[in-house]
């Protein structure tokens, strides 16, 4: 094992007789006891126990490297005394690490709670809930008397969750839940902050506003051709329109399906922005339509139809959030790290602004087409500028590593991401997989002091991401966690995670990593009542 496959803890081993003790480990004494290391290749690991599964073993490296301390090659400063902890007289063998607690309920229930019913998913079914329980009422009241309920009344419910799922989804409405929720006291108990802190689940109210949108305007389409009984021009184009908007929308809702959205996500991009843009501009002329046909039927002006009409309000209010963002585009230059054939660091260092912690920029080569999310790192000590870390994940990406672009495009505000969360608890385990490494950075560069344990899990991570980057982790967490999967193999995440969790006392984990990695860790650790965030992958 090379001194990078668990940094800065690098294992003596005893091929055949190392002890570990149980997870708490203490900070060594005049009482710590030296271990001397036998023959054998230290570039290699240690050997498999018998019966040893690959989780067990994973984990029993990482053991090693916990407990037996050595400088990390290239002199960073860490402990170089080699100790066992001194918590009591008998240690445990390595395996007994992977025997994590058992989870809170029975497997059916965890599922259920945390799986089938997880917060986004409930934040989802209540407003669709609500939406259908609305919908099934006015229905009802059509068939009783079929003029109780006008197409302009249901045009606006059709407007009111249009607008609701844009603004979810707007830079400034999602920075100032995150302000609000992220801001309660550190005095209140853990399970009103862990709830606060589910504020990242916002987007279930987005996708639940689209669905409900749609019902309502297929019910709104109904209504209209059930109500007029003279079609004038203007109402057939309303009705042409109508059946538009419902293909458009219908194609949207079934295209986010998690597995379409992933599948073919370029595609999906593409096609829900020029898709909803359509659909705006296509209500915008119904809208103004239908306010034509009223004041001609009542003998008023079409303004004064426009201005009693709430869903023109709530159009231009969708409109405008449209529009900001683009209103905010801009050319970006930036000085380009090469870190490896991997990964780039893209450093912003024309920026005069100091940015905040934790939040993301999305930039483009090609605007109108797709853009691409990455979090900002803001520069050490406070001064102005930013960096972004991108790694090999697709062909946009592999362009920027291999053939740098002059310039990049940004467009909005920058956006809150999920490990603000962080703020509400101390300490906390932050946990990371390969270039998720660069969000848990803009936390750790501005609060390099903040009570935290860091475990990094990567390929070649001091060859991959280059050596500022191990030094700003270690700058924030001396004892970081830092494991080299070429070396190691797949580590046991959860175990390796859960024991942390208890070493360090946290209140909560919070893991930057691809969603099978992030869904596995949450749900795990969540059926163990441990508070875990991690991203949703819905966008």
């Amino acid at each position: 094992m090379s001194t990078n496959n668990i940094a800065p803890h690098e294992a003596q081993r005893d091929h055949d007789s190392v002890s570990i003790a149980a997870p708490t480990v203490h900070a060594p004494s005049d009482a710590s006891r030296q271990v001397e290391r036998q023959d054998g290749n230290p570039e290699d690991p240690p050997p498999r126990r018998p019966g040893m599964s690959d989780r067990q073993y994973s984990t029993h490296i990482y053991t090693l490297g916990r407990q037996h301390v050595r400088p990390l090659a290239g002199g960073l400063d860490t402990p170089e005394q080699a100790y066992l902890p001194t918590g009591g007289p008998e240690l445990l063998p390595a395996e007994a690490l992977v025997t994590i607690e058992p989870s809170s309920g029975p497997k059916w229930w965890n599922r259920l709670r945390h799986g089938v019913f997880s917060t986004y998913r409930r934040l989802w079914t209540l407003v669709l809930l609500g939406n259908l329980a609305a919908l099934l009422y006015c229905i009802w009241l059509s068939t009783q008397d079929l003029d109780h309920i006008s197409y302009s009344n249901v045009a606006t419910a059709v407007a009111t969750n249009l607008f609701v799922g844009t603004l979810m989804r707007h830079e400034h409405c999602v920075n100032f839940l995150f302000r609000i929720f992220v801001a309660l006291p550190h005095w209140l108990p853990v399970s009103v902050r862990r709830l606060a802190a589910k504020i990242y689940c916002y987007g279930g109210i987005h996708s639940a506003c689209g669905i409900s949108g749609l019902a309502w305007y297929i019910y709104f389409l109904a209504i209209l051709s059930l109500q007029v009984h003279h079609w004038t021009a203007a109402l057939i184009a309303v009705a042409t329109l109508a059946g538009v908007v419902v293909l458009l929308l219908t194609t949207m809702v079934i295209t986010s399906h998690p597995f379409m959205r992933f599948k073919f996500h370029n595609q999906w991009e593409i096609m829900h922005r020029f898709f909803g843009w359509s659909c705006i501009g296509m209500i915008w002329a119904q809208i103004i339509l239908i306010a034509c046909a009223n004041a001609y039927h009542y003998n008023g002006s079409v303004g004064h139809a426009l201005l009693v009409t709430p869903a023109f309000w709530f159009l231009i209010a969708i409109t405008a959030l449209i529009i900001y963002p683009w209103l905010r585009l801009r050319r970006m230059t930036f000085s380009a790290e090469q870190l490896s054939s991997h990964a780039i660091r893209l450093w912003f260092n024309d920026s005069k602004r100091i940015l905040p912690l934790t939040v993301g920029i999305r930039l483009s080569t090609s605007p109108m087409t797709e853009t691409h999310a990455f979090a900002t790192i803001p520069n050490a000590d406070n001064a102005p500028g930013f960096s972004v870390l991108i790694s090999n994940s697709g062909d946009w990406t592999k362009r920027i590593i291999t053939n740098p672009p002059a310039y990049l495009w940004a467009r909005g505000a920058y956006t809150v991401g999920v490990l603000r969360v962080a703020m509400l608890f101390k300490p906390i385990v932050i946990v990371a997989t390969g270039s998720g490494i660069g969000p848990c950075l803009s936390f750790l560069q501005v609060h390099p002091d903040w009570p935290c344990r860091v475990v990094w899990s990567a390929r070649f991570p001091e060859a991959t991401y280059g050596r500022g980057v191990m030094e700003s982790v270690f700058r924030a967490d001396p004892n970081a966690v830092v494991i080299d999967t070429k070396k190691t193999g797949k580590p046991d995440l959860v175990g390796i995670v859960h024991s942390v969790y208890k070493e360090l006392n946290a209140e909560a984990v919070a893991i930057i990593s691809n969603p099978m990695a992030t869904r596995e860790v949450v749900f795990e650790l969540e059926t163990r009542s441990i508070p875990a965030f991690g991203a949703i992958f819905d966008s």
